[in-house]
């Protein structure tokens, strides 16, 4: 009993500790994100222009041709236009939501809000660039009409696709690129139907959702659920610190999921070595593990589809159990496959075999 009342107060002090940064966490990494992206962007278009009539005259531009698409800097707050071709987007936005979706042609249009500079919106060398700047606070302009729309033909392909949001969601379906990062600091990520070789996905507060067939796919959330869908050739590395994950799919190298504080549901064929830890939540796995999977939760149950697998399981305060049987709180099965290592300090180890 004085071990089970020690490892709860030590739990408890985990969680609180993991709030109280978090927080601070999150503020300074978007304000250093995004000030690292608008910089860059600036730096590459040196000359601003600053007079009045000049804005004045490159939005009209913009209206009449995607052509001419090129404003370097100013207040507009909305405006649309047709683009020239391009292979690799790269937009950094404060406070507005980014979408991508299918049309004839290539084509934008945008609704910021008033305090929200345009600082270079063009197409140059093959490149589509839309950055901001603007100091925001408040949670209510998740919610809001501010958006930036890019509209592409179905089957573009892209080589490089970029875009970060300090407050908004990011949405996009059906993308063919090379390699791609999509980042929101608050906000959810909905990505479906994506192909590429590299993808990476992050947010600070806000879920992920997607589904894809590509190489690689790095996913985390400070803050936030899970949910993957798809085939991976080569490494997953899907991560929260606070949140559910949830996996369905094939991976063909090394597979890691990890939650700092919740549950992780794993379902599909593993080809390499797969690692499953939660420091604070249940695991559920089905699937075929080929080489070593290794599993693991500091307080929580353990549920596994594992057929053809040697098992090695243990929990300090538990049982183990084996198609129904309990085993007692340590258990080894030599099966002369793949090997499987469970283990909880607090919970209950459940085998299908």
């Amino acid at each position: 009993m004085t071990k089970k009342i020690l490892a709860s107060i030590l739990i408890l002090i985990s969680v609180g500790i993991v709030f109280f940064t978090l927080g601070h966490f999150i503020e300074k990494r978007a304000d250093a994100k995004y000030e690292e992206r608008v910089s860059e962007n600036i730096s590459d278009n040196s000359s601003v222009e600053n007079d009045s009539d000049e804005h004045s005259k490159a939005n009209s531009s913009v209206s009449e041709s995607g052509e001419n698409f090129n404003i370097k800097s100013g207040s507009f707050s909305n405006g649309s236009s047709q683009l020239p071709d391009f292979k690799n987007i790269d937009i950094s936005v404060k406070a507005a939501s980014v979408f991508i979706k299918h049309g004839d042609k290539f084509s934008i249009s945008y609704e910021l809000h008033r305090d929200e500079e345009l600082v270079t919106s063009e197409v140059r060398d093959g490149t589509l660039y839309f950055t901001t700047r603007g100091e925001f606070t408040g949670e209510k302009l998740i919610h809001s009409s501010y958006h930036v729309t890019i509209t592409v033909p179905k089957n573009s392909e892209f080589e490089n696709v970029e875009i970060a949001t300090n407050l908004g969601e990011i949405k996009a379906d059906g993308l063919k690129y090379k390699d791609g990062s999509f980042e929101s600091n608050l906000g959810n990520l909905e990505l479906d139907d994506q192909i590429s070789e590299n993808i990476h996905c992050y947010v600070s507060a806000g879920n992920v959702v997607l589904t894809a067939n590509s190489q690689n796919a790095d996913v985390k959330s400070e803050a936030g659920n899970i949910s993957i869908d798809g085939d991976f050739s080569n490494d997953v590395d899907i991560k929260t610190s606070m949140g559910n994950i949830e996996f369905s799919g094939n991976v063909k190298n090394l597979s890691k999921f990890k939650s700092s504080a919740g549950n992780i549901t794993v379902d599909g064929d593993f080809s390499n070595d797969i690692e499953i830890k939660t420091s604070m939540g249940n695991i559920d796995f089905s699937g075929n593990v080929k080489k070593l999977g290794t599993f693991e939760t500091s307080a929580g149950d353990i549920t596994a589809d594992i057929p053809d697998s040697s098992i090695e399981a243990s929990c300090s305060m538990g049982t183990v159990m084996l198609n129904g049987n309990k085993m007692g709180r340590n258990l080894q099965k030599n099966s002369g496959g793949s090997l499987v290592k469970l283990k909880t300090n607090m919970g209950t180890i459940k085998i299908n075999s």
